[in-house]
């Protein structure tokens, strides 16, 4: 019995839908695996300076380019596409946070690590907003995660960066890995 073309077009949405479904899924996999090294990059970096805080201008320009290295390395073994605006779109977010440390006087340790920390969680927002809402999630509670700690603790912030923010992302990124 041939189908209608009602049920046809019904079939073919739903294979659409499928396979919409299936690439979030797959792109959710990959950023989970980013968020896991990158939480424990931060938790690394924030661990470190917390101890030397003298050798922050060592350990962070460290993290960032081996931390970028790894993170090429795992898209590429995880399938990840090579899209150069990704590339394009770190870059200028790196030009934003130093444009803005600059630009808004010699900063404290703790305002680094906050701009740092709420323009990365903009900009797993914004990837939410193309990806899924669980990214979006992510970055809101990287985001909360760091204004609580600059405002409430101090000269334990650092610490909490480590721990809060870092912590986050590898939650996220397991959170992200399970779907």
């Amino acid at each position: 019995m041939p189908l209608t073309q009602t049920e046809a077009q019904d079939a073919l949405q739903a294979i659409a839908q499928s396979d919409a479904l299936s690439r979030r899924l797959a792109g959710y996999a990959q950023v989970g695996a980013q968020l896991i090294l990158w939480g424990v990059l931060w938790m690394a970096g924030f661990g470190l300076e917390y101890v030397e805080p003298a050798w922050v201008n060592v350990i962070w320009p460290v993290i960032g380019v081996g931390g970028s290295i790894a993170s090429f390395v795992l898209a590429r073994q995880g399938g990840g596409e090579s899209d150069w605006r990704i590339g394009a779109g770190v870059w200028i977010l790196v030009f934003l946070a130093i444009a803005l440390l600059c630009v808004l006087g010699p900063p404290s340790p703790a305002q680094i690590a906050a701009t740092n920390g709420l323009i990365i969680a903009a900009a797993y927002m914004i990837a939410g907003l193309g990806l899924g809402a669980r990214l979006v999630a992510i970055g809101a509670i990287l985001a909360v995660a760091t204004l609580l700690g600059f405002y409430l603790l101090g000269p334990y912030f650092i610490l909490w960066m480590g721990l809060a923010a870092g912590g986050s992302l590898i939650l996220g990124g397991l959170w992200l890995k399970k779907v």
